[in-house]
């Protein structure tokens, strides 16, 4: 008890002894050396994918149907796990169609 000591301190001061302690204790922290992580959301909104062409309304829905992609709905919008989705809608590599040069009509 007897290695307590009160005394005075003016407002501004008292902000810089705070801002200057939580400053070192930030700078010391093992997370602050560290690159924070960029976390995607968890939930994407079904209107998002459509509008970055991720795939089309009925092909969605088609899926959801199916069972392949579970609908989620928050406040009255609908969501998808982004996971899922993705899991269900990989990028797919188009090919240029061997049908339509076997179908062309000859002159």
């Amino acid at each position: 008890m007897n290695d307590i000591l009160l005394s005075p301190i003016r407002l501004n001061e008292l902000e810089t002894l705070i801002q200057n302690s939580v400053r070192k204790v930030l700078a010391e922290s093992p997370k602050a050396k560290s690159h924070p992580e960029v976390l995607e959301p968890e939930y994407t909104p079904v209107q998002e994918l459509f509008k970055k062409k991720y795939c089309s309304a009925p092909t969605f829905y088609d899926h959801v149907k199916r069972g392949n992609v579970t609908l989620y709905k928050f406040g009255g919008k609908s969501f998808v796990k982004t996971e899922e989705f993705f899991q269900q809608f990989h990028k797919v590599k188009t090919v240029p169609s061997v049908q339509r040069s076997i179908t062309k009509p000859k002159n």
